[in-house]
């Protein structure tokens, strides 16, 4: 058997099958990184062959793309709102893998939801993010599953929720059943789809 990791791009924006365009007035990112080409090194482990990407560095290399080292560099919960998302989209632009945007977008979602309260902003922000997030896992699902289960992923439950509570259930269900395959059989479709009958015969009294 083999493990293939070599799937890449030379920015989000750029990646085949994801729904992402870079905000407006976004500034290019600094050249460290920036149209870097890895190699693929081939190696056995447990049976089975892996095959990972490797990036050239000043220092020789190493298998963390420029994406995933500008964001283990970001400030995080220290970075005001639009400083922690002109931080992330910057590292977008930059060559990486499938699950190096979809954890450094999972890591932002997740700090903009803990802020919702004290933030405006935070709130508006977190749909769009989602979004494109699911469209990373629904392009490259075998990048966000080991032994035939996916992993636990924010975005999937989290704007079922928002569109949920925000009354728009036809919202919900149509996202619940767009990302049930990801959520190994916890998924709300069941519960939303009776919730959703029961208001229509409510409204047909």
């Amino acid at each position: 058997m083999s493990r293939d990791e070599t799937t890449w791009s030379s920015s989000l924006g750029s990646m085949p099958g994801v729904s992402y365009t870079p905000p407006p007035g976004l500034r290019r990112p600094a050249t460290t990184g920036r149209g870097a080409t890895p190699t693929v090194s081939e190696f056995e482990f447990d049976g089975e062959v892996h095959r990972s990407l490797s990036w050239k560095t000043r220092d020789g290399s190493t298998s963390a793309s420029p994406a995933s080292r500008h964001f283990s560099n970001q400030r995080g919960s220290a970075s005001s709102t639009p400083d922690l998302l002109h931080e992330l989209h910057e590292g977008l632009a930059k060559p990486g893998t499938p699950s190096d945007y979809h954890f450094a977008i999972q890591h932002v979602i997740d700090e903009l939801w803990r802020r919702r309260k004290d933030d405006p902003q935070a709130i508006s922000e977190i749909e769009p993010l989602c979004l494109t997030d699911i469209s990373i896992v629904e392009a490259y699902p075998d990048s966000f599953r080991s032994g035939g289960s996916y992993y636990a992923m924010t975005s999937t439950r989290l704007l079922v929720k928002l569109y949920e509570n925000a009354g728009d259930l036809d919202a919900a269900v149509a996202l619940a059943r767009r990302v049930d395959a990801f959520l190994n059989g916890t998924g709300d479709v069941g519960r939303l789809e009776a919730k959703q009958a029961r208001l229509a015969d409510e409204e047909a009294l």
